[in-house]
């Protein structure tokens, strides 16, 4: 993922490790703040060939499942509903009747 602009989030990141791909990304928006370096691709200096040339080289080393855990354990349906349920019991708690 190499945007230009800084991207709110990062559907195709999420997409791709859903699939278990790792995701090569710059270090700009959204994305940056999905990938496990190291883990589940790779967050690179922003328009740098040079930083996508050598993630590409060490895509070897992620483990794809770890890329499908990810999704499952942050994106899934039942992890937004949990979060979504804990972001209501704390608009409930921050305003008691």
């Amino acid at each position: 993922m190499t945007p230009r602009w800084v991207e709110a989030f990062g559907n195709v990141a999420i997409e791709a490790l859903a699939c278990g791909v790792p995701v090569i990304a710059y270090r700009r928006g959204g994305p940056s703040e999905i990938v496990r370096d190291g883990k589940t691709g790779f967050a690179i200096e922003p328009d740098s060939i040079t930083g996508l040339v050598e993630a590409i080289a060490r895509l070897d080393e992620i483990d794809r499942h770890d890329c499908r855990e990810q999704a499952e354990q942050e994106f899934s349906l039942a992890a937004m509903g949990d979060r979504m349920e804990q972001w209501f019991e704390e608009i409930l708690r921050s305003h008691p009747k």
